[in-house]
C-alpha cells in the first residue's frame, strides 16, 4: 500500500510538470528609472495604475501587465501586489532598502495573487527578499537576492516555480511553509548562513539542479511529504540534508560533500524516504546518520546502492543510527562516474545534452522535468517490484 502510494503521487508530479509549465519572456539588458515604491490592492486598482504609468498589458494571459525597468529604494514594501488574479510580470527591476527602513521590509511582496510571475530582478537588504504569500502559479525566474533575512519566502501557496535564481549570503535562501508543489530548479544558494532551502509542512517538493554551498544546513524537510531531492550538489555545510519527520521523499544522484557534522541526517519520525545512486563524501565527521524507519539506502531491482567516501571496498554498507539500515549495493567514491559528466557542473549548468541558455525556457525546462520525473517512477516502480518478489 506504501509503494503504490508513492507511485500514485510522484505520477501527479509528472503530469503536473506536463500540465503546467512555466512561461517566460526572452531576457534583456535592464535599463531601470527611479520610482516610488508601489503599492496595488485589487483587479481594477492594478488597471487604473497600469494606464497611469504606461505599462504595457491588459493582465490576460497573452498580454500580461508588464511592470518593468524600475529601480525603488523601500521603507516597508519596493513592491506590494495584492488580491489580483489579473496576469502580471515584475521584470529588470532593481529593489534596495533605504536606511530610514522598519524592521519588516519587504523586496516584493504578492499576497492572494495568482498567474504572476518575477524576472530578472535583483533585490538586496530586505527582511524578506521576495515573499509570496497565498499566491498559486507564481513564477520566480532570473532573479538576485542577496543580503536579506529570507531570500525567497514561500506561504500557503501551491504551483510554484523557482528557477535560475542567485541568492546570496541571506540568513535563509528558500523557505517554504505549506506549500503544495514548488519546483526549484538551476538555482544557487550561497552561503546563506542558516538554512539553503526549509521546508515546513509542504507536500510535493521537487529540488532538481541545484547547488547549495557554505550554510548550516544545505536542505531541511521538517513534517514534510513526497518531496524530491535530484541531481544536486550540496557542498561546505554543517548538515548536507535534514529530515524531521517526513512522510515519503527520495533523495538520487546528489553529490554531498564536505560538510562538518554530517552529510545528510533522517531523523526521529522521517521513514518512507528512499536514498539511491547518490555520491556521499567526503563529508568532515560522517556521511550519513538514520534514526527514522523503513528507509530505503539501496535498489533491489536494479542492485544500486550509492556511492561512499568511506566504504571499506568489501560487503554491506552499515549507516550509523538508531534505524540500523544498510545499503546492501554501496560502492566506492572512488569508483563513481566523474559527476560534471553525468549530471551537471558547479554553476547549475546542465552537461549531459540540455541546456538552458539566454532563450526561452518553457520547452527545456518542460522536457528535463519530464524526463527527471520519469527516472523516479522508474525507480519507484522498481522498488515496488522488489518488494513484491
Amino acid at each position: 500500500m506504501l509503494e503504490r502510494k508513492l507511485v500514485l503521487v510522484l505520477s501527479f508530479l509528472f503530469l503536473f510538470s506536463l500540465l503546467n509549465p512555466p512561461q517566460a519572456a526572452a531576457p534583456a539588458p535592464p535599463q531601470t528609472e527611479e520610482h516610488e515604491p508601489i503599492i496595488i490592492d485589487g483587479n481594477n486598482e492594478l488597471l487604473i495604475t497600469a494606464d497611469v504609468e504606461g505599462w504595457n498589458g491588459t493582465g490576460s494571459e497573452g498580454c500580461p501587465i508588464v511592470i518593468k525597468g524600475l529601480s525603488i529604494t523601500s521603507e516597508t514594501h519596493g513592491i506590494y501586489i495584492s488580491n489580483v488574479d489579473l496576469h502580471f510580470r515584475i521584470e529588470d527591476c532593481v529593489i534596495s532598502e533605504a536606511e530610514t527602513a522598519t524592521n519588516w521590509c519587504f523586496g516584493i511582496l504578492l499576497e492572494n495573487c495568482s498567474q504572476a510571475s518575477i524576472e530578472r530582478c535583483t533585490i538586496s537588504n530586505h527582511e524578506f527578499g521576495i515573499c509570496l504569500l497565498n499566491s498559486n502559479g507564481a513564477i520566480v525566474n532570473r532573479t538576485e537576492v542577496f543580503d536579506s533575512f529570507h531570500g525567497v519566502y514561500v506561504n500557503r501557496s501551491s504551483n510554484v516555480w523557482l528557477l535560475s535564481l542567485d541568492i546570496v549570503m541571506c540568513k535563509v535562501g528558500i523557505s517554504l511553509n505549506h506549500t503544495l508543489y514548488a519546483y526549484i530548479a538551476q538555482t544557487i544558494i550561497d552561503h546563506c548562513e542558516w538554512y539553503g532551502i526549509i521546508g515546513v509542512g509542504d507536500s510535493g517538493t521537487l529540488l532538481r539542479h541545484n547547488t547549495i554551498i557554505g550554510s548550516e544546513v544545505g536542505v531541511a524537510f521538517l513534517v514534510n511529504g513526497n518531496w524530491v531531492l535530484e541531481e544536486s550538489v550540496i557542498f561546505m555545510c554543517g548538515v548536507g540534508l535534514d529530515a524531521f519527520d517526513s512522510d515519503g521523499g527520495f533523495v538520487i544522484r546528489a553529490w554531498i560533500k564536505n560538510c562538518s557534522i554530517l552529510g545528510i541526517a533522517l531523523e526521529t519520525n522521517s521513514h518512507n524516504i528512499s536514498i539511491i545512486e547518490n555520491w556521499f563524501g567526503p563529508n568532515n565527521t560522517q556521511n550519513a546518520q538514520d534514526d527514522g524507519v523503513e528507509n530505503i539506502w539501496y535498489d533491489e531491482y536494479c542492485q544500486m546502492g550509492n556511492y561512499w567516501s568511506d566504504y571499506s571496498g568489501e560487503g554491506q554498507y552499515l549507516i550509523p543510527g538508531s534505524a540500523g539500515s544498510v545499503d546492501l549495493y554501496p560502492k566506492s567514491l572512488e569508483d563513481a562516474p566523474d559527476w560534471e559528466d553525468a549530471i551537471t557542473t558547479d554553476d547549475g549548468s546542465i552537461t549531459n545534452g540540455t541546456t538552458i541558455g539566454d532563450d526561452t525556457f518553457d520547452e527545456p525546462v518542460m522536457l528535463i522535468t519530464a524526463a527527471s520525473i520519469v527516472v523516479i517512477l522508474l525507480v519507484a516502480v522498481a522498488m515496488l517490484r522488489s518488494r513484491m518478489s
